[in-house]
């Protein structure tokens, strides 16, 4: 893909998708996008703006936002995002990791 890309990065199958959103200077984010339902994971939601943008040039629908850990170039989106998505997409994080915003906390394979 040519480097004015929207998605820099993409794998796919013919159920879901993955594409990464530039954020930052020298970061990503991701949509993992189920294909089927039209809905997405956004992941690492640093720049919520673009995220949004990303997943409507889609035509998905953020259901889920997932943070890897709590530093603020992976959490620091989540209180925009928030205010930005229905209250019923749950942002999940790490047990006991402390990123910012997050309505659920996950461990091991509790998700």
């Amino acid at each position: 893909m040519s480097s004015n890309s929207r998605f820099e990065h993409e794998i796919s199958s013919e159920k879901w998708t993955v594409k990464s959103v530039r954020a930052l200077s020298d970061n990503f984010m991701y949509l993992i996008v189920d294909l089927q339902n039209k809905t997405c994971a956004a992941i690492d939601v640093v720049e919520p703006e673009k995220v949004l943008k990303a997943a409507e040039s889609i035509g998905c629908s953020i259901s889920h936002v997932l943070t890897t850990h709590s530093h603020w170039d992976h959490d620091g989106g989540n209180v925009a995002i928030s205010k930005k998505l229905p209250d019923s997409v749950p942002i999940i994080g790490g047990k006991r990791d402390g990123a910012k915003a997050v309505t659920r906390e996950v461990a091991g394979r509790s998700l």
